[in-house]
């Protein structure tokens, strides 16, 4: 994959963990306020809830970053290439047209969407990944 930026890293994200976690607590308000000899049940259900997403969130899957390489390459503008297709939206039809901007790097073309209103360089550092 090539980009004219460089990709940042992705950090480890914990949120899914703490949303379950959160409705899982609200879950047992929920019960105790509704039926309160219910509640040790439910509350054994939940621990083994937040037990199995603790233990998928820290302890079982990759925790570090992810790092891309973004590696420079030179690359030679070819030219543009404009693409357009009909698309059903509804019940009518929709024209969607894109225009790419071409670039060779070491003999192949990389494809890159391209921006109404930009120039583009002869010579461009993109980023391989």
């Amino acid at each position: 994959m090539y980009s004219f930026q460089p990709l940042a890293n992705v950090p480890v994200d914990h949120a899914g963990m703490f949303i379950i976690c959160m409705a899982c607590c609200m879950w047992l308000v929920i019960c105790l306020m509704n039926s309160p000899e219910d509640f040790f049940v439910n509350f054994f259900f939940v621990v083994i809830v937040v037990a199995i997403t603790y233990g998928v969130s820290y302890h079982w899957t990759n925790q570090e970053p992810k790092t891309f390489k973004n590696e420079k390459v030179t690359a030679e503008l070819v030219g543009f290439e404009a693409e357009g297709f009909r698309e059903k939206s509804g019940k009518s039809y929709v024209d969607r047209h894109y225009t790419y901007v071409i670039y060779s790097v070491n003999g192949n073309y990389v494809l890159l969407n391209s921006t109404v209103g930009m120039t583009y360089p002869k010579t461009a550092i993109l980023y391989k990944n």
